[in-house]
């Protein structure tokens, strides 16, 4: 029965990277996506919660097919043009901290547009922050 929803998830991981290969920008094509998909976002987030070693590997190969799809949308967003591997390990970050904070119940487009806001101040501060330092 394990193996087999392990298969379900990779089959439906599909339909969601097709679709995320689609998208132009991260609010609100890929929030609406991750709304749209939720019961395959919901059941990556169980794998990584699993903590086994199928569900990981299953998991981790999941997110890496993403990441590599997101990385110049997510650095747009963003506005980090000049280094959009730094972006992308943000948003492994920020994608995490959301897996945390959701729940089937809970996942909607406002509630991810309120998270990942969060994250794009935060980035804006620090990038802010650093222009700062190396101006003095």
């Amino acid at each position: 029965m394990y193996l087999e929803l392990l298969a379900l998830d990779l089959k439906k991981a599909v339909t969601y990277t097709d679709d995320l290969a689609k998208i132009n920008t991260i609010d609100p094509e890929y929030l609406e996506l991750d709304v749209k998909h939720k019961v395959s976002v919901m059941f990556q987030v169980q794998l990584i919660r699993m903590n086994e070693s199928a569900s990981l590997r299953v998991a981790e190969m999941i997110d890496q097919e993403q990441v590599d799809i997101l990385r110049d949308v997510w650095s747009e967003y963003l506005g980090v043009y000049d280094n959009p591997d730094l972006a992308i390990r943000y948003f492994v970050m920020v994608r995490d901290m959301c897996y945390a904070r959701i729940s089937i119940k809970n996942i909607s487009t406002p509630l991810l547009r309120e998270l990942i806001a969060e994250a794009k101040a935060l980035m804006r501060r620090m990038v802010k922050s650093n222009a700062a330092l190396q101006l003095n």
